[in-house]
């Protein structure tokens, strides 16, 4: 990312340069979770050249780790510090203020032409040119030194243990150094104090708010990791609740075959007994009728509760042909009305992909006919081009969507089944609007039904 004049950019794939033998970079590399980088104050370089206009950075750097604890970039902060520099030329009044490195060279020397001579292989250095002060200013943080050519106050700069993390690599070094002539030592004295004292105060400002926005950066990826197991933390609980609901439906089934398919056959079984025993012929046919009403109910009970578990159709014949014979279905059943809307465009809708939006729909004209009092039910199912988009409303009475989830496989069925698959899920229903379940599944290749 670039930032020109206020304006942050995204740097374009083309232009994107290969920053790997940079210096900053192989140093930031063996650093350790949380370790930061700080590098010397220098000029910026782009393919390999010193960028012009002169473009004075300090770059702050530490490692990214993914969930997993892997390794997979380093987050490089440029601070451009020309702003700072052009405020620190010059500052002396009645002398002079420098900015050097820790090797004695000019970041901000006399001329322009002495600043950042390091950066080009030249000379001259303030070590160079005031050898006597430049043994004592490299020995000693601050302090101040008279000698025949006036007094030299300086203070040194470094990110501290207290501003980084333990191990962290520190390569900025900077001294500000203020020479006041002896011929206006006395005179101008007080105010170059005061002018080192405000220009050193104002690089400590612009330090201590880089490493604030590296915190900030490390704040930010501490929220997303705790984002990631948030949301694993809800797909356990989906999953559990979805295991749940299935028993529950288990147990639902067992008991229909139990009780309603064990007294049919119960009832067979005595009618096809007496049709034995009687004598009488008209009621022998008689029994053998009724039998064969049972076995019709029987067939058309194990036929409903095959459409539960799956349909042939969907196998057979796809999600458009199967969601018709539902539908026709259901509306005999149920007496409801069923407005359906299908806008498949020609397209084959991936196995994984009919099979989820099957149920979807199949659990929500269930809870039509369960909780809304609405005679008439609208389906719309739609293909996009990286998408199915399904809806199924009513205008019934509604129901409280927070309970819905306890309701047999319910709106934790459909929801489960669509974000299970990378899709989305949306329910509303109210007293006044009635309920409206909407899902977007992204057209994926199998992943099994």
């Amino acid at each position: 990312m670039d930032y020109h004049e206020g304006h942050p950019s995204a740097v374009p794939p083309s232009a994107l340069q290969s920053k790997g033998d940079r210096y900053y970079f192989q140093l930031s590399w063996p650093l350790d979770h949380g370790q930061v980088y700080v590098s010397p104050f220098d000029l910026n370089v782009e393919r390999g050249e010193i960028e012009q206009p002169w473009k004075p950075v300090i770059r702050l750097a530490t490692p990214i780790f993914d969930s997993e604890g892997v390794k997979r970039g380093i987050f490089v902060l440029n601070y451009l510090g020309q702003d700072l520099l052009d405020r620190l030329r010059g500052a002396g009044v009645g002398g002079e203020s420098w900015l050097v490195n820790d090797e004695g060279y000019y970041l901000v020397g006399p001329t322009e032409e002495d600043s950042w001579a390091f950066m080009f292989g030249k000379e001259p250095t303030f070590a160079v040119q005031h050898p006597a002060a430049w043994s004592s200013i490299q020995e000693q943080g601050s302090g101040e030194l008279v000698n025949p050519e006036g007094l030299y106050e300086w203070q040194s700069f470094e990110p501290g243990p207290l501003s980084l993390p333990v191990q962290s690599r520190v390569q900025l070094r900077l001294k500000l150094v203020t020479l006041v002539e002896t011929g206006a030592l006395y005179a101008d004295s007080f105010r170059s104090l005061q002018l080192m004292l405000v220009g050193g105060s104002l690089l400590g400002l612009v330090l201590a708010a880089a490493f604030w926005r590296l915190a900030y950066t490390d704040a930010i990826g501490a929220a997303q990791q705790q984002a990631i197991r948030s949301s694993e933390e809800r797909l356990r609980q989906l999953s559990t609740g979805l295991l749940e609901a299935q028993e529950r439906e288990r147990r639902s089934i067992s008991r229909d075959l139990h009780d309603e398919f064990g007294q049919v056959a119960t009832a067979i079984i005595i009618d096809l007994k007496e049709a034995l025993r009687v004598e009488d012929g008209e009621e022998r046919t008689s029994r053998i009728q009724r039998s064969i009403d049972h076995v019709s109910d029987l067939l058309s009970n194990v036929h409903s509760l095959a459409e539960r578990l799956r349909t042939n159709l969907l196998d057979d014949l796809g999600l458009e042909a199967a969601l018709r014979s539902h539908c026709d279905e259901f509306e005999r059943r149920s007496g409801i009305q069923v407005d359906l809307q299908l806008d498949l465009d020609g397209r084959e809708v991936p196995k994984n992909v009919s099979s989820h939006a099957y149920r979807v729909v199949q659990e929500a004209l269930q809870n039509v006919l369960r909780h809304s009092g609405s005679r008439e039910a609208f389906v719309s199912i739609r293909t996009e081009p990286t998408q199915v988009c399904l809806e199924v409303r009513d205008r019934g009475s509604g129901f409280n969507a927070e309970e819905g989830a306890s309701r047999g496989l319910g709106v934790l069925g459909m929801r489960e089944r669509v974000e299970l698959l990378g899709g989305s899920f949306h329910l509303d229903s109210s007293a006044e609007s009635g309920t409206l379940v909407q899902a977007r599944i992204p057209l994926v290749g199998e992943r099994g039904a």
